[in-house]
């Protein structure tokens, strides 16, 4: 039983669980497209779980035994089972071999076209543990490594490969976890450049890296929305916003400042940070705004709430205001105004003067999707407001709406359409 646990740790076995998600998720988007026979499908469901367990094992155990030398020299790593002894480097090869034989196997279980591009697979994941020798963007193969899960996936269940949902689901698991392997490898960065060994923190620096990494899960938020207009997830969209509107709360509000206050637990007194100075208020433009509010709120539990209500003229696109409500405050404090779309830039430019028409002196603006021509609309007329989005689409069509986008975020929330 020993030599099973070693050869289980070798590759990490028990992370096999968190790499299936991504394989059995574009599995599910295919069957949800063209349902199958209850055996059929559970036939499937296995041989997708063994190819991806396999495909998982092999391309670990090759960066093992890739990077066996690295490993020996750097303190984080020395304690693997081939530079410690615990496993010589004839077994590691086997091990590869076997597990690569295992996935074909599977692969030509799951049909032709698996079959097919199994070896293409195989090439990628391996690739990656030998790109830091010859390219900085190592990190970048690795999200294309993670990006064929879905794919694969997809393709086993399937589904037709000029699909646009499975690509559109690698894309946003593919820009997730290689921005996270960029934040990973900046531990490294120091090692890595005395040992030659390339990577995009060893180009850039952490700075730009970390940069760098934020723009990638930026682009995993605008992913993700898209794939929900192209697989139709209705039911996911709600959290989607939620979740969406948490994160981007914090980055609106993280320069902030803030001061140390003492509060009273059950048990005990202790100091915690609060923002300081004004207090805030939230105003969402309804009623797609209002979708957000509650993702805000988790964060920013002591806001105020106030609401603008406006609808576009559909022939002239300009706002027409039918509600307003504030809290009377509204000029002492910070004000974050909300929509999920930013289009032509109209109704929140309108939005923003109705509160400083109230007095309020600082407003910030968050929305998930923009329109370039939007953000520029609304610095134009107001260049103080900070706006955060999470993504910015192509553009607008010749009725004003975003491109590709996700088309009206009222309805879209609500069903009224």
């Amino acid at each position: 039983m020993s030599r099973v646990a070693t050869y289980l740790s070798f590759v990490r076995f028990s992370h096999s669980v968190f790499a299936l998600p991504f394989a059995l998720t574009g599995a599910l988007l295919a069957f949800q497209r063209a349902p199958l026979p209850a055996r059929d499908l559970w036939m499937r469901v296995l041989w997708i779980v063994v190819a991806m367990v396999a495909a998982r094992s092999a391309a670990m155990g090759f960066n093992r035994l890739a990077d066996a030398r690295y490993d020996a020299d750097n303190p984080r790593t020395a304690m693997r089972e081939l530079p410690r002894g615990t496993m010589s480097r004839t077994e590691a090869v086997m091990f590869v071999a076997v597990a690569s034989v295992v996935f074909v196997a599977a692969a030509a279980m799951l049909g032709r076209t698996c079959l097919v591009l199994s070896p293409v697979a195989l090439a990628i994941v391996f690739w990656y543990s030998l790109a830091k020798r010859v390219t900085h963007y190592t990190q970048f193969f690795l999200a294309l490594a993670m990006a064929v899960a879905p794919v694969g996936g997809w393709l086993a269940m399937g589904g037709p490969v000029g699909a646009a949902a499975p690509w559109l689901l690698g894309a946003a698991i593919g820009t997730w976890v290689g921005g996270f392997d960029i934040l990973y490898a900046c531990q490294d960065l120091e090692f890595d450049r005395g040992h030659g060994l390339l990577s995009i923190p060893t180009r850039f620096g952490v700075r730009r890296s970390i940069l760098l990494s934020r723009l990638m899960h930026v682009a995993t938020i605008g992913a993700m929305a898209a794939l929900w207009r192209v697989a139709d997830l209705p039911s996911l969209y709600l959290v989607g916003v939620f979740i969406v509107a948490v994160l981007l709360t914090y980055e609106v509000t993280k320069d902030l400042p803030v001061e140390q206050v003492e509060i009273e637990t059950p048990l005990e007194r202790m100091t915690v940070p609060r923002i300081s100075g004004k207090k805030v208020a939230v105003v969402p433009i309804l009623r797609a705004g209002i979708g957000m509010l509650d993702g805000v709120l988790s964060l920013l539990t002591a806001a105020r709430v106030g609401f603008i209500g406006l609808y576009r003229d559909e022939e002239t696109l300009q706002p027409v205001e039918y509600y307003v409500k504030l809290p009377a405050d509204v000029a002492e404090r910070d004000v974050i105004l909300l929509d999920p779309m930013l289009a032509t830039g109209n109704s929140t430019a309108a939005a923003v003067e109705i509160l400083k028409r109230a007095g309020a002196q600082t407003v910030r603006m968050i929305a998930i999707i923009a329109a370039p021509e939007g953000i520029e609309r609304l610095h134009a007329a107001h260049p103080d407001v900070h706006v955060v989005v999470a993504s910015i689409d192509r553009g607008l069509d010749e009725r004003g709406y975003i491109v590709p986008g996700l088309g009206d975020a009222g309805d879209r929330l609500y069903g009224t359409k």
